[in-house]
């Protein structure tokens, strides 16, 4: 029972109490020890209902962790396959050739987030934001510049 007692019926109905592993005491009002057993069910019961609604919360955390993460990796393909496709452009050199990169497009972009010693799958969800803006201003220096170029 919730006192810390167990409640013991016999084989001929009789119900008694055990206070102590070696104290059993016969009970003189069996609907006071039918409250206590109704109050341990009702426990038990706010118990298991606490404790879905824990896991409940916890696997919609997890749920929109995984979501998270998901598209954080989604970005990272992303840009990692947009870097590879503009490392594939030649460096200027003497002036010769078509409008190129002439800097090191990936340093420049890890230089403009903060992210020079990092690699970028350890990237938060958080810098994905940053990520994108550095792609988009370096993309338009390289317009500006292939522009002026021409």
């Amino acid at each position: 029972l919730l006192n810390g007692s167990e409640l013991i019926c016999s084989e001929e109905g009789i119900l008694s109490h055990r206070l102590e592993p070696d104290f059993i005491a016969i009970t003189t009002d069996p609907n006071a020890e039918y409250m206590d057993l109704l109050a341990l069910i009702d426990s038990l019961q706010q118990q298991a209902e606490e404790n879905g609604m824990a896991t409940a919360l916890l696997e919609a955390d997890l749920l929109a962790t995984k979501n998270e993460l998901a598209e954080r990796d989604r970005t990272i393909a992303r840009l990692t396959e947009e870097m590879k496709v503009l490392e594939k452009f030649p460096r200027e050199t003497g002036g010769t050739g078509d409008h190129v990169l002439d800097f090191d497009y990936l340093h420049m972009i890890k230089l403009e987030i903060g992210y020079e010693d990092r690699d970028f799958s350890t990237l938060g969800t958080d810098d994905i934001e940053d990520v994108l803006l550095a792609v988009e201003r370096v993309r338009e220096e390289q317009r500006a510049k292939a522009l002026g170029r021409e």
